[in-house]
């Protein structure tokens, strides 16, 4: 066993959530069949879950002759009239976090305002309908040929033709969906079970209540609810929220970085940003999202050092990325959870 998850077993044994003779199956057996419980609160409901628990994975090394090539072309669609912050946090967080080439597909409405935030970012501006995507240009569909993932969403807005989400979803690369992207999935009641590549989905948790279509009292019931979506669905959930869970239905993680600081707009986006990069550098997309989730909570946690909770906001995420991998990749090849 590895040191990472013998950590994590401890703590879970410290807080209750696993008795001693489970631990001790973890420890010395396999570990397969013990069910882990969260509790929630004495009021609360103990909600089981049987997937599998995985500890965090390590950063690969970068090549002395690399090219930014190598590293991942990377697009991102979204925004509108009013939020381009959003998905200029979201190209943002995907420069810092390792990409060769990030490109944002933005309404040509606020292309100049997007491309104004980093000139490391290049921009495509689509044909809009008062600031909203309306249709998908050629100039894009070239984009979405040559892109090695595609995320959808932050700050797209609902306005937006569900045709325009089908296109999408029709890609054969890696897709991560967020924000206005998830209601429109839900709405439209898209399917993306059938999807060759890995189908990523970052929901908080009243967009996973809507794609879910039920009212959650519990946060345990939610996320077994996720659990259930993403096997049915052959999908990634990213449940956002305190310790945020990643599932693709078989396996789980739950992030213990980050702080309440980071309940502030835009913290999403910046995740997003961090996944796609993550998928678009070649890792593998469910390991991408965990080391994605604990990163981001990592620079959520330098970020709150120097501003404070109250005063962080969510670019302070972004510049506290470059702190938050650095770290990652100190611990060695061996990353602990927690440091």
């Amino acid at each position: 066993m590895k040191r990472h998850q013998f950590e994590q077993h401890a703590r879970h044994f410290r807080s209750g959530r696993i008795s001693l003779n489970q631990l001790i199956d973890l420890v010395f057996g396999d570990g397969k069949e013990v069910v882990v419980l969260e509790t929630l609160s004495e009021d609360d409901i103990v909600v089981a879950s049987v997937a599998s628990e995985v500890g965090i994975p390590a950063l690969k090394p970068r090549p002395d002759d690399a090219h930014k090539g190598d590293f991942g072309r990377v697009l991102l669609v979204g925004g509108s009239r009013g939020m381009a912050g959003a998905i200029s946090l979201a190209a943002m967080s995907a420069l810092r976090s390792g990409s060769g080439l990030v490109t944002a597909a933005v309404p040509e409405t606020i292309a100049e305002v997007v491309a104004g935030f980093d000139p490391c970012v290049m921009t495509v501006p689509c044909r809009d309908s008062d600031g909203h995507f309306s249709s998908v240009p050629e100039d894009l569909k070239q984009q979405l040929k040559v892109a090695d993932v595609v995320a959808i969403g932050p700050g797209m807005g609902r306005e937006v033709d569900r045709y325009f989400l089908q296109a999408i979803l029709e890609l054969s690369q890696p897709i991560v969906i967020d924000a206005d992207a998830i209601h429109l999935l839900a709405e439209t009641h898209s399917m993306i079970k059938n999807r060759k590549s890995a189908t990523v989905l970052t929901p908080h948790p009243g967009e996973f209540s809507n794609l879910a279509n039920t009212e959650f009292s519990k946060r345990g019931e939610m996320e077994a609810a996720a659990v259930k979506f993403a096997a049915d669905q052959g999908c990634i959930i990213v449940l956002k929220g305190h310790r945020t869970l990643v599932t693709d239905g078989s396996r789980e993680y739950r992030n213990d970085t980050g702080n309440a600081g980071m309940a502030t707009g835009g913290s999403g986006d910046v995740l997003t940003g961090v996944v796609t990069s993550l998928i678009g550098q070649g890792y593998d997309a469910f390991d991408a999202a965990v080391m994605a989730v604990h990163i981001h909570g990592r620079a959520g946690d330098f970020a709150a050092e120097k501003y404070g909770q109250a005063s962080m906001v969510a670019s302070n995420i972004v510049d506290s990325l470059a702190a938050a991998f650095k770290s990652h990749v100190a611990v060695g090849a061996e990353v602990r959870i927690g440091f």
